[in-house]
């Protein structure tokens, strides 16, 4: 597996009023469904963030986009 500056994060860690982005949870997961904000990595029960892919988020928000592999187009 290809980590981005190696380092995972949890959820609490990223949002809400003591995270990097002062964000709901639901607000979180609907811009990660939308695209819009890095998606989670599952080990188990667990949901992780690659700490690099989130500063690239935190770099501009606004321009975020992770391109969806679903398929052929």
């Amino acid at each position: 597996m290809n980590f981005v500056n190696g380092r995972l994060v949890r959820l609490k860690s990223i949002i809400g009023p003591n995270g990097l982005v002062p964000m709901s949870r639901s607000n979180w997961y609907a811009k990660v469904a939308a695209g819009r904000a890095p998606e989670s990595v599952k080990y188990g029960r667990l949901s992780y963030w690659r700490l690099g892919e989130i500063e690239l988020f935190l770099e501009n928000p606004d321009a975020f986009y992770q391109a969806k592999t679903g398929g052929a187009e």
